[in-house]
């Protein structure tokens, strides 16, 4: 199982365009390094075709380094220009894995199925 953090958002914010870019341009740069040095198991863009969100950024690797690097100014930094820059900007902590059974231990038993 490998942890998340899911940056989502729906449109840049009228005439914010240009300065949202360079935050996406940063924030790859940055993550980029992390990667690199292992920090993280690695990152991607999303865009979405269908539904309400334009777009995520997805950043894999431990739960516990992931939690670290939500407590950073860097990442602080990151979060407060997307909410400055894009409509609906959030963020989540996720887990991720390959069966349901991975991602919700114990739950099929509680459920009884």
């Amino acid at each position: 199982m490998q942890g998340a953090i899911i940056l989502r958002w729906t449109v840049s914010r009228a005439g914010h365009e240009v300065d949202a870019m360079q935050l996406a341009d940063e924030a790859t740069a940055y993550y980029a390094k992390m990667a690199q040095a292992g920090q993280i198991a690695g990152y991607e863009w999303v865009n979405n075709f269908t539904g309400t969100d334009g777009g995520m950024f997805l950043i894999r690797g431990d739960q516990q380094a992931l939690g670290g690097i939500a407590m950073s100014p860097e990442f602080g930094s990151i979060h407060l220009r997307g909410a400055l820059h894009l409509e609906d900007w959030r963020w989540d902590m996720a887990l991720s894995g390959s069966t349901v059974d991975e991602v919700y231990p114990g739950w099929r038993g509680l459920v009884g199925a």
